[in-house]
């Protein structure tokens, strides 16, 4: 039971910090240089922390099923997609 709660709550976390990081990274970059040295250490920490939680859904698909692995990962991979800019020129 803790290892579905664990995945549950470390693929919310993965997948909306996710989107929010490439969100503000974009708009930041747009701003100029300036602004993105200001946010940096932010960018830094974000990342270190969605590590992190990857890592803990990493050990909890471990201590899971093979059912409950293949679940995550058909739930998960569109919305990691959803973040991924796609340009096809």
């Amino acid at each position: 039971m803790v290892q579905k709660i664990t995945v549950c709550l470390t693929c919310d976390i993965l997948v909306i910090g996710v989107d929010h990081l490439k969100d503000q990274e974009s708009i930041i970059n747009d701003r100029g240089v300036v602004a993105m040295k200001r946010f940096t250490s932010l960018f830094y920490l974000t990342r270190i922390f969605l590590a992190l939680n990857a890592s803990l859904l990493v050990m909890a698909l471990c201590q899971s099923s093979l059912k409950t692995t293949f679940v995550t990962a058909v739930f998960t991979t569109p919305a990691f997609l959803w973040a991924t800019p796609l340009d096809l020129q």
